[in-house]
């Protein structure tokens, strides 16, 4: 099963985490709560990403509430629940929520751990609105409306990265390069997200690479004003390194359906080690 659907895994260490105070998502004076919507962390549940843009982190780089201007948003979030299960559970990846944000009103996470057997448990995540006094979101699995600059010239790729079967993006990098022999003599030669990463000459680096952005609601993408030329979208997980090939041609503005699931050459190692059924 797709580790989109929140697989959790049991690790010794407690979060620790406790009140750290206040995070404005958004530029200018601080503006008064009326004119905000709230969203705070509870329940092991915190905010890590909003709107793609990385606000939060583990333990103590986290704050416990997020002011944002009304409107809608994404909000990707991580779970470790030390404080209501015995241990600490994970999530192995991030959790995506969308609304349509009120001024003046408070949120916060829900959640309801269900077994599946096998020593396996999977979480239920709802987003609510506590000024309303009821749910307002599930999580989010899709991509969502393909998202354009103020004055774009260039496309916007939307598709999604995942080996289908043990990993996605959500809430990893995901790069888009040149594609070039040398990119392509590379990602033919290694494998995994330490090679990737790491393997990389830092000036070839910077000559091959044209952005980065973070994958959301299972593994989907946007890269976005994307001039005309040719790409490889990559997304490296600790066994592969999933690519595949994408044009943007003249005066195209959108990109959209492409599966980033296999290495450029041979098979992923989902593939080759496909999960019992």
């Amino acid at each position: 099963m797709i580790r989109h659907l929140l697989i959790l895994i049991f690790v010794a260490a407690a979060c620790g985490c406790g009140k750290l105070g206040v995070h404005r998502v958004y530029d200018g004076p601080s503006l008064p709560l009326t004119e905000v919507a709230v969203v705070k962390d509870s329940a092991g549940v915190h905010v890590m990403l909003v709107d793609g843009d990385l606000i939060g982190g583990k333990e103590s780089e986290i704050a416990d509430q997020y002011h944002l201007l009304p409107g809608s948003h994404r909000i990707e979030v991580f779970y470790s629940a030390s404080a209501i299960f015995q241990g600490s559970w994970e999530s192995l990846n991030l959790i995506t929520f969308r609304h349509d944000f009120q001024a003046g009103h408070e949120y916060r996470f829900a959640s309801k751990r269900e077994s599946l057997g096998d020593g396996r448990a999977r979480l239920r995540l709802e987003l609510h609105d506590v000024t309303e006094g009821r749910k307002v979101a599930d999580p989010s699995y899709g991509p969502g409306p393909p998202t354009f600059k103020p004055g774009q010239t260039g496309a916007t790729i939307v598709g999604q990265a995942s080996d289908g079967y043990y990993d996605d993006a959500t809430g990893q990098t995901v790069y888009l390069v040149y594609d070039t022999p040398a990119v392509r003599n590379f990602l033919e030669r290694n494998s995994g997200r330490d090679r990737f990463e790491k393997g990389w000459d830092p000036e070839i680096s910077k000559a091959v690479r044209y952005g980065e952005t973070r994958g959301y609601g299972g593994g989907f993408f946007q890269f976005l004003d994307v001039p005309p030329g040719k790409y490889i979208v990559v997304y490296a997980n600790p066994q592969d390194i999933l690519a595949a090939p994408v044009e943007v041609k003249p005066g195209q503005r959108l990109s959209s359906g492409l599966v980033v699931s296999s290495p450029l050459y041979g098979k992923s190692y989902a593939e080759r080690h496909p999960p019992k059924r």
